[in-house]
């Protein structure tokens, strides 16, 4: 729940009236969200945690004007040969991103369309090697201005894009 924790205090700080709904596969990490929100937000209508694949429990017929997703992007072939802290204590469905890491990406992308406002942002962190791969799947469906977003090591790690 960092995310969206950070998100939604950073937004309240700013006085931006906003509703996050954070979604995450794990019973067990958002469970952990879940206590961490508690302690950091408190109690709050406009802060929601729901246990789901994407958007498959979320209102069909809401739309959102941010998606912001932190996927499993790490190609299944390159999971041995990550850090011991990172190896060792993320579950592997929190890191492994099939073949050439971008599985998740055609359906994150693919679906998103359905529950992003027209002119909203998709907001995911991606591996350093996977802009020009991403981006050729961003514009096949539909998102324009898409920007690559460096971290404090010079590295590719955010892709961002509007939809309309």
């Amino acid at each position: 729940g960092c995310i969206a924790i950070t998100l939604y205090k950073e937004l309240i700080r700013l006085n931006v009236k906003c509703d996050i709904t954070a979604t995450d596969i794990s019973d067990k990490a958002l469970d952990i969200a879940s206590l961490n929100a508690k302690e950091l937000i408190g109690e709050s209508d406009s802060f929601h945690l729901i246990q789901s694949d994407l958007f498959n429990a979320l209102d069909n017929n809401k739309r959102y004007d941010m998606i912001v997703s932190n996927p499993p992007y790490i190609p299944t072939k390159d999971i041995n040969e990550l850090e011991d802290e990172v190896r060792k204590h993320d579950p592997l469905i929190a890191l492994d991103g099939g073949e050439a890491g971008l599985d998740i990406y055609h359906r994150l992308i693919d679906e998103s369309r359905q529950y992003i406002k027209v002119n909203g942002w998709l907001y995911m962190e991606i591996g350093y090697n996977q802009g020009e791969d991403i981006t050729d799947i961003m514009k096949k469906n539909g998102y324009k201005d898409i920007r690559i977003y460096k971290d404090l090591a010079g590295l590719n790690r955010v892709i961002c894009g509007s939809f309309s």
